[in-house]
């Protein structure tokens, strides 16, 4: 998620931007480290963390839409510089260490290898990997830069005096989508792109939100409102024969997954004051405030290479398992969940402090 320069910044929504990194990490290591789950019980409560995206996109529309008013190719070229300058760098990293691995198995010849240079330089949707989890938080690549072709035309409409239209045109699109079989327009990458520019254009109201926060004593009750519609048409759904399992949802963006994202996020705006106390507290703390002020500033890098960080450190977890803990099941489970998020955040951090000077510089 990613700002426009502007002339002052809104510590507000760094602190946002700060925590929206930490959860999609969180969500990571729950889901990478364990790739089971289902309709039981413990797959249906995970999969309620699913909202790390949908709070992406809503902060990284309020980042754009507070930045400098510019004409439309020249904002293209400043976001797309923005992604996929580092985006680059990340990708030559993978690119060597897949040719390595996969000149130590005796595999790379020249076909796999412009099959694999080809498809990470061109990030449109399928990156060729034997390594696991390189490439596995890069689907929001393609699809942001499509929510950010159409950004321009949010904002203005967002401007002018029909400013909730922009809201209706954009869930239009993306009931139309419904119609279609998912197969047949994933590759188009169209459901996505509208899906997530709802909640890039929920962004654009961050500072009418911010100020009803700050001054609305009714904003926790039409927020309360908001989730209450939102419970009650997700157990609609359900009796319908949707999953509440919100990763099975997630993976197509269908109608469930659209009111759990709308009723996560209400929940996640009816306490943001409180949030946002919380966020700033930590953000002064001596050890805890330093790497949280770097996932504020350098969020793009922390996203990109959070995934190399999960692969180091699982070679060293699968090492030390393997000679000095016993499986102990669930307490296993629990110490495993700790360790890594701990040790990525620390990782993640650290490869910003060297790498994130390539996304300051293109920003």
């Amino acid at each position: 998620m990613e700002e426009v320069k502007t002339t002052a910044r809104d510590a507000d929504l760094d602190r946002l931007r700060g925590f929206a990194m930490l959860w999609v990490i969180l969500v990571h290591v729950l889901y990478w480290t364990d790739r089971g789950g289902g309709d039981n019980f413990l797959g249906i409560l995970k999969s309620f963390c699913l909202f790390e995206m949908p709070l992406f996109f809503f902060v990284s529309g309020a980042g754009n839409g507070m930045g400098r008013k510019s004409g439309y190719f020249i904002f293209l070229k400043k976001r797309f510089r923005r992604i996929l300058i580092p985006y680059w760098v990340y990708a030559g990293i993978c690119v060597l260490l897949i040719f390595f691995y996969e000149t130590c198995r005796h595999n790379l010849d020249w076909k796999l290898g412009f099959s694999v240079f080809f498809t990470w330089m061109f990030p449109i949707g399928h990156w060729v990997s034997a390594l696991p989890y390189l490439s596995w938080a890069l689907w929001f690549i393609p699809v942001y830069l499509g929510v950010m072709v159409i950004f321009p035309m949010m904002q203005k409409c967002y401007f002018s005096k029909y400013r909730y239209m922009g809201a209706v045109i954009i869930i239009l699109i993306y009931f139309v989508t419904l119609f279609f079989p998912y197969e047949r327009i994933r590759s188009f990458g169209i459901r996505q792109v509208a899906f997530y520019a709802i909640w890039t254009y929920l962004g654009l109201f961050y500072c009418d939100i911010k100020l009803l926060v700050q001054t609305g004593e009714q904003w926790p009750k039409k927020m309360g409102i908001c989730v209450i519609v939102g419970i009650f048409t997700i157990a609609i759904l359900w009796k319908q024969g949707y999953s509440l399992n919100m990763q099975i949802n997630k993976s197509s963006q269908n109608i469930m997954f659209l009111a759990f994202a709308f009723t996560a996020m209400s929940v996640f705006l009816m306490g943001m004051p409180i949030l946002l106390k919380v966020f700033h507290k930590i953000s002064e703390t001596r050890r805890l405030g330093k790497i949280y002020k770097i996932f504020m500033k350098r969020s793009m890098t922390i996203y990109l290479y959070q995934s190399l960080v999960f692969l180091i450190v699982t070679g060293a977890w699968n090492c030390l398992t393997s000679l000095l803990l016993p499986n102990v099941g669930a307490w296993m489970r629990l110490i495993q969940i700790i360790v890594y998020y701990s040790l990525i955040l620390v990782g993640t951090a650290m490869m910003a402090t060297f790498l994130g000077c390539i996304e300051e510089k293109v920003a």
